[in-house]
């Protein structure tokens, strides 16, 4: 394990600021309030992305057991907002797909769209989130008596470390071609362009554009794993009413398998975008921009 400068630690500064912008954008019912709008919910889900990005610079200096201690904070927060997200994506996903795909189908998806919709409304309805404030309060304490007494993190090195992973996920999906192998990459790629967007203070035009690319090649991804997650949605519907003997509707199951096939011919194409982005943006051994 590297040993750290004992200087203060500039990267806890900035994730207690990402938190602060984001509680102050939800408003002062934050501290008991586990009601979150969709965009709320994005939001608090992207903070924290944010905030397992700037923890991957601590790995070189501090114990594994320690930064995944307080990573299992953040991933609490996050997940207990996931059912919400993931039905409000699935639905939007498929109101854009049912845009798009219905330009050259006669095809009707209304029940399709009805019973997302309602998957969306009954969820919001469900379960107890954690309160942000209270979520986030715990993340920082935690974070502070694990990691900040050792002093500064090893920022150079904790950004190499996440495009280097970022790397050899990158050439994972572009062998393996599989669904999970993108997502997994997805995430990765995500923490370091947080890190450079947070932690690269003056970039030059020619990193800038690099970023500018990075953020490209996040959409595509996030594009691809939103069409993932529905495709395996419809799956496990239609399955789920066949398995538990009911008769399946008719217009249902054939919007279903349209629709899949559709996500289907989508992903494809969104892969060979993706696959194109990985061989510009990870030709190097390690991360290419100034910090």
């Amino acid at each position: 394990m590297k040993k750290c400068a004992s200087e203060p630690d500039s990267v806890f500064k900035i994730a207690e600021q990402c938190v602060e912008i984001f509680l102050n954008s939800i408003g002062d019912d934050s501290s008991t309030n586990d009601t979150l709008s969709d965009d709320e919910v994005h939001n608090l889900r992207v903070c924290t992305k944010k905030l397992r990005a700037l923890l991957q610079v601590y790995r070189p200096c501090h114990s594994k057991k320690k930064v995944k201690f307080v990573e299992a904070n953040i991933k609490a927060l996050a997940k207990s907002y996931a059912d919400q997200r993931d039905a409000h994506v699935q639905y939007e996903t498929l109101c854009h797909a049912v845009s798009t795909f219905s330009q050259g189908h006669d095809d009707d998806m209304q029940s399709l769209l009805d019973y997302y919709q309602n998957e969306k409304q009954n969820t919001r309805s469900q379960g107890a989130p954690i309160a942000a404030q209270a979520g986030f309060d715990q993340i920082l304490q935690t974070w502070q008596a694990k990691l900040k007494p050792v002093g500064k993190p090893d920022i150079k090195a904790g950004v190499d470390f996440a495009y280097t992973k970022a790397r050899k996920l990158a050439s994972e999906a572009q062998s393996l071609d599989q669904d999970e192998a993108f997502h997994s990459c997805r995430k990765w790629v995500k923490y370091y362009r947080y890190q450079l967007n947070l932690l690269a203070q003056e970039k030059s035009d020619e990193d800038e554009a690099y970023v500018t690319r990075l953020t490209t090649l996040g959409e595509y991804l996030g594009v691809l794993n939103d069409r993932c997650v529905l495709e395996r949605s419809l799956g496990n519907l239609l399955d789920s009413r066949k398995a538990g003997g009911n008769a399946v509707d008719s217009n249902l199951e054939n919007s279903g398998i349209q629709m899949q096939s559709w996500l289907a011919e989508e992903k494809l194409q969104y892969k060979a975008q993706c696959n194109e982005l990985f061989d510009e943006l990870f030709a190097h051994a390690h991360n290419p921009v100034k910090l």
